[in-house]
Formats: C-alpha cells, sequence, structure tokens
C-alpha cells in the first residue's frame, strides 16, 4: 500500500548550515502522528520544507499519495492536503 506521506532520504541546509540529514518517515493514509523533539532538532524545518517555504537547500525526495512534492508550487501542495 502507497503510504499518505513518504519522505526519502531528505536533507535541508540554509545556505552552509545543515538542518535535516537523511530523513526517512513513511505516515500511512487514516492515522494521526505529532512530531517530538527538543527546540533546534529540525521540527519546524520538516513542516518548512514540505510545504514549500523558500530559501531551504532541500535533496531527497518527499511523495504525497505516490505524487513528488518538492517539484510542487505551495498552492498545488496545498491541494494535495
Amino acid at each position: 500500500m502507497t503510504p499518505a506521506l513518504a519522505v526519502r532520504h531528505l536533507t535541508a541546509s540554509l545556505g552552509e548550515r545543515p538542518i535535516l540529514q537523511g530523513i526517512d518517515l513513511d505516515l500511512p493514509f487514516g492515522e494521526i502522528h505529532a512530531l517530538m523533539g527538543p527546540n533546534g532538532s529540525g521540527k519546524s524545518t520538516l513542516c518548512h520544507v514540505l510545504s514549500g517555504r523558500q530559501g531551504y537547500r532541500v535533496e531527497g525526495e518527499a511523495t504525497v499519495a505516490g505524487q513528488n512534492l518538492l517539484t510542487l508550487d505551495v498552492d498545488e501542495r496545498a491541494r494535495l492536503g
């Protein structure tokens, strides 16, 4: 079964400062999850990257229902849910 959100080898940085390094994540349809962790662990950055906030250098893959999220404009990402 294809997960609702699949993240593979996601990295993100601001300039030369790495923030996310090699994130892998599968979230199935119909489940609710929470991101928890200490300040500075990358929770907000992950949300910013997935939602398309400008300014991050991003590598890796993130798909929603099988569609590549990282190549979509912000409004297209929002339509996917």
